[in-house]
């Protein structure tokens, strides 16, 4: 088996509402249903873990403002 079929089977109980609302998304967004929608968006918050974005320049003059303004700088 390869690693790329090697699923385990989670069941998980999702509410009635909430995936109604999924199955619009998936429809809306081109996806088989609301099983691929779910995989594709826990693939990316995921990866949004394990590469965070990165810090603007201005973004890190805002940061040094505020450590120096709270006396860490």
């Amino acid at each position: 088996m390869t690693e790329k079929n090697s699923r385990k089977k989670l069941e998980l109980m999702i509410p009635l509402s909430q995936l109604e609302k999924l199955n619009q998304r998936a429809k809306k967004f081109g996806f088989k249903n609301e099983e691929e929608y779910i995989l594709f968006v826990l693939d990316e918050l995921v990866r949004e873990e394990d590469y965070p974005k990165q810090t603007s320049a201005k973004d890190q003059e805002e940061m040094k403002k505020k450590l120096k303004a709270l006396g860490y700088i």
